[in-house]
């Protein structure tokens, strides 16, 4: 089977982040990306302007009519929006065997846009993190998780990656964009060994869709592993994501999309992107 991801989560007019970039990514990396849109946002590169959730009946649905239709290699889930919605997804996929499920848990955005409701809290912690495989939370949204302070560091790091296990019986992958200094440590839990990615952290203007980017590259080569050879490596999964979604912001800024805080090149090897780039820049 060609390898599939289906994407659950909002959609970004943008391009940046959400949906959009999650499809950029998977085709950039090879992989068929299906998708079921839970909420629709008016933003640009200066922010959110407004949202729009999904009815959940359609949400599910969505779900539904890809699952009959073939099925997936790998489910990935970021912006859920309200109880009616979670509960949606979660029923729309209690009977789903074998695959694999990674868990973005999209709370609020970096500008303090909050997307998920507040009385929508306990459901997405109750009925849907515990269907996940792996979980991706940033060091924000793992304090919110575990309603505690924000880790500092890599032991304080260590400590929450072991806490969210616990509390979600899934595998962790703990993003570290949030520490103070010029290194990255990303933090791989899976109940037995801990994993550290360690690299070196990048200065560029264009970051937005970093965390969508992150984890569609995850879901696709991990797609890609199941559909080849039925092996559900994560920690090779993470390693492949992260050099990709490193080259995108590298060379983000030569996309200059918009006048504040653009989106990823995630076609930065593609011959057609690349022509394109180097005729605006002349």
């Amino acid at each position: 089977m060609f390898p599939k991801v289906m994407s659950i989560g909002g959609s970004d007019c943008s391009s940046g982040a959400g949906i959009q970039a999650d499809l950029k990514t998977l085709s950039a990396l090879g992989v068929y990306g299906q998708t079921v849109i839970t909420s629709i946002t008016a933003q640009n590169t200066h922010g959110i302007i407004s949202s729009q959730a999904i009815n959940a009946n359609i949400v599910a649905d969505q779900i539904n009519c890809l699952l009959d239709d073939g099925g997936v290699n790998v489910i990935k889930i970021s912006m859920v929006v309200n109880k009616n919605i979670i509960e949606a997804i979660s029923h729309a996929l209690q009977d789903v065997k074998d695959v694999p499920i990674l868990i973005d848990p999209i709370i609020s955005s970096t500008s303090g846009y909050s997307f998920l409701k507040p009385d929508a809290f306990d459901a997405f912690c109750n009925q849907l993190l515990p269907i996940a495989d792996i979980l991706m939370p940033n060091l924000v949204e793992s304090a919110q998780l575990l309603n505690c302070k924000m880790a500092v560091n890599y032991i304080e790091m260590v400590a929450q990656a072991k806490a969210l296990y616990s509390k979600f019986n899934c595998n962790i992958l703990l993003k570290s964009g949030h520490l103070v200094g010029n290194k990255i440590h990303d933090i791989y839990y899976n109940g037995i060994e801990i994993e550290a990615f360690t690299s070196q952290k990048i200065n560029a203007k264009n970051t937005h869709g970093t965390g969508c980017t992150y984890g569609s590259a995850i879901a696709a080569n991990l797609a890609i592993s199941i559909a080849s050879n039925n092996s559900k490596n994560y920690v090779a999964a993470i390693i492949k994501a992260k050099s990709y979604m490193e080259s995108c912001i590298k060379t983000a800024d030569q996309l200059n999309i918009g006048t504040g805080t653009g989106g990823l090149y995630h076609f930065n090897n593609q011959p057609n992107w690349q022509s394109n780039i180097a005729s605006n820049q002349q």
